[in-house]
């Protein structure tokens, strides 16, 4: 009889090594190997991993007398073999990338047939996420599938958590046992399993901008405040000072404009609620020109062969992912050296350079070579373990990663490439999570506006970011001021209305309508829809009312009563524990406010046509007044000369 040691290399987590690495001995025709890898969750996420291994005899003449695993971490701890339900001592080694667990069996176990049960069990500190009231369990798929007969995954969670809310793969099966679920799995292809416990995420943002004037004339200076998105919401407790003007930028980022006095500094302080959502928001405009996001742009070089070549082969958004995922390596050098940006082109020549700009930078210009529309985001992602999960931007350990608009179901959807790379396999393509947030988008620039962050004091190095959890997203009804202004030249009807948002919230689809009362024939054509309103934004609005009815005063204003309704769907379904009942749409009653009324002949006056029609007839009548003039003048002088 004959001996072997056999030893398969299973890549369960990334520590500073590429994602995959190849087994110490491929699949051996001697043996049949089954795996099941079990994770119990505590109440704190203290996760046990345990790997069952069966090893069945093929030969009568071999049997296996040692084994060995790897896993790509060396955090794990308390580790416990038994063989055949004997316990054993492992040999373990920790390196600064892996731990290696070596195993030799005192017994023999032969003749074919014969099998052999290992299990091999260990405290993983990475192999669970728990933020806030969301629990993520991340099982990265196997370096080499093909070893095994037979592999399946069970996740034991407690119920506090609930069932969960979005898996991959999409085929499972969930026992409920009593004060803990347990999901069960079989990956195909040795697959990565991702269980997400949780709707939602609430996190309290503080943000500093400091804003710095050194000329001798007051100067403007512009922040990027964190946005909505279709997938995040923002309330906005503090915005200290308030701004000059606040508007929304082509590619949905809240800019804010502030006066800053010479010689000055001034600090920004924001203080805002954000709630994440898995499901995006159906009432969410979306982009309006999509075509922009293909254009090439500094870091996105999309006219360059190397990466129109391929663009040529890699043509859809996952096979463009993979392809970045697969060929680029995190430089975990950069957390400390802050190299600069390399962009695309040159993260291509230098895959081993890439930090998640760079992943994003070239998934990105990639995609615009081959007509998908992309831009990138960046802002804070909440990590346990910068190892796995590394935040490399220079300020305030930023994040960024890319997005692309789905055709199909005309939503901008974001991926996280780098962290894909980084975690071993772990699916941030087909499923996101609830920890990016976005403090600023760039599609029609690659570069500008900057995140919260970014706006840095010269003299200090202050921490400008702050993020924690919180436990609730505050209900808020909607509250519009409105104001008649002043207009220096105005005819009867004419009316300027500010409408200021008095809430912390963006308010989509805002209906403004006019009630006169008793009066009749009231005609206006300025209520539009206004598609956004931003916290604290004022918005003037032209509003002509005119009226046929003779009996109206003219010269004294009359008072009308405006109502509003906003569109609740953005929060209905972000927010479905506190708004369930909300309906779509509300309407509010605003206290009367003095408009004028003017005659309807003005509304024909006043037009843009008529005015033309004024304009082309008066000048007619000029050039025909002029031409009689002198018509005349040439008749009259031959007269003075006879006479």
């Amino acid at each position: 009889m004959k001996k072997i040691t056999i030893g398969f290399l299973l890549s369960l987590f990334l520590s500073l090594v590429t994602a995959v690495t190849n087994p110490v001995l491929a699949a051996n025709p001697n043996f049949s190997t089954t795996l099941s890898i079990v994770y119990n969750v505590s109440q704190s996420g203290q996760t046990r991993v345990t790997h069952k291994i069966g090893l069945t005899n093929k030969s009568p003449a071999l049997y296996a007398k040692q084994y060995g695993i790897k896993v790509s971490s060396p955090n794990i701890t308390n580790v416990t073999v038994t063989s055949n339900g004997a316990a054993l001592t492992p040999e373990v080694v920790n390196t600064d990338n892996q731990t290696s667990i070596g195993i030799t069996f005192p017994d023999e176990v032969v003749g074919e047939g014969k099998t052999r049960l290992i299990e091999v069990s260990y405290l993983h500190p990475d192999a669970v996420v728990i933020s806030g009231k969301v629990l993520e369990v991340l099982v990265p798929k196997l370096g080499t599938p093909d070893e095994y007969d037979s592999y399946d995954v069970s996740i034991t969670t407690p119920s506090e958590f609930d069932l969960p809310t979005r898996v991959t793969p999409a085929d499972f099966e969930t026992q409920d046992n009593g004060g803990s679920i347990t999901t069960y799995f079989s990956p195909q292809n040795g697959e990565s399993v991702t269980a997400l416990f949780g709707q939602q995420q609430i996190f309290d943002l503080k943000l500093r901008y400091h804003l710095e004037n050194d000329s001798t004339n007051t100067g403007l200076a512009q922040i990027a405040l964190p946005p909505d998105t279709a997938f995040q919401k923002i309330n906005y407790q503090t915005l200290e000072p308030q701004p000059v003007s606040l508007e929304v930028d082509g590619d949905g980022n809240w800019i804010a404009t502030y006066e800053v006095p010479p010689q000055t500094k001034t600090t920004v302080t924001a203080l805002a609620k954000v709630l994440i959502s898995l499901q995006p928001s159906s009432s969410f405009p979306s982009s309006s020109n999509i075509a922009l996001y293909l254009r090439s742009q500094e870091f996105w070089e999309t006219n360059s062969s190397e990466i129109s070549q391929l663009a040529s082969q890699l043509i859809t958004p996952r096979a463009i992912h993979d392809h970045i995922v697969k060929t680029l390596s995190y430089n975990y050098a950069y957390l400390e050296n802050k190299t600069p940006r390399l962009g695309a082109l040159n993260t291509l020549a230098h895959p081993d350079q890439a930090a998640c700009q760079e992943f994003t930078d070239s998934f990105i210009a990639i995609a615009r070579a081959a007509q998908i529309p992309t831009r990138r985001l960046t802002g804070y992602a909440y990590t346990q373990n910068n190892q796995l999960r590394p935040t490399s931007l220079d300020q305030d350990i930023l994040h960024a990663w890319p997005e692309y608009f789905d055709t199909q179901s005309q939503q901008w959807l974001p991926i996280d490439p780098t962290w894909e790379n980084t975690t071993g396999g772990v699916n941030y393509f087909d499923q996101f999570d609830l920890n990016h947030i976005v403090f600023a988008i760039n599609g029609l620039s690659s570069t500008t506006p900057y995140p919260a962050g970014s706006y840095k004091n010269s003299q200090k190095n202050t921490k400008d970011v702050e993020v924690t959890f919180a436990s609730d997203f505050p209900e808020t009804e909607a509250y519009f001021e409105l104001k008649r202004q002043p207009i220096k030249v105005s005819l009867p009807g004419n009316n300027r209305l500010s409408v200021t948002n008095k809430t912390g919230l963006a308010w989509y689809n805002v209906q403004l309508s006019l009630d006169a009362g008793q009066l009749e024939n009231i005609q206006t054509s300025a209520l539009a829809p206004i598609p956004v309103i931003l916290p604290y934004q004022t918005i003037t609005l032209k509003v002509p009312l005119h009226s046929s009815q003779v009996s109206i005063n003219l010269q004294t204003p009359v008072q009308l009563r405006l109502s509003y309704a906003v569109d609740n769907r953005n929060l209905t379904q972000q927010n479905t524990n506190q708004n369930h009942d909300r309906p779509e749409t509300q309407t509010f009653q605003l206290q009367p406010i003095s408009l004028s009324i003017g005659p309807s002949y003005l509304i024909t006056l006043t037009h843009p046509y008529s005015l033309i029609a004024m304009g082309v007839g008066c000048t007619i009548i000029t050039l025909g007044a002029g031409s009689l003039l002198v018509f005349r003048q040439r008749r009259q002088r031959p007269l003075r000369r006879k006479s």
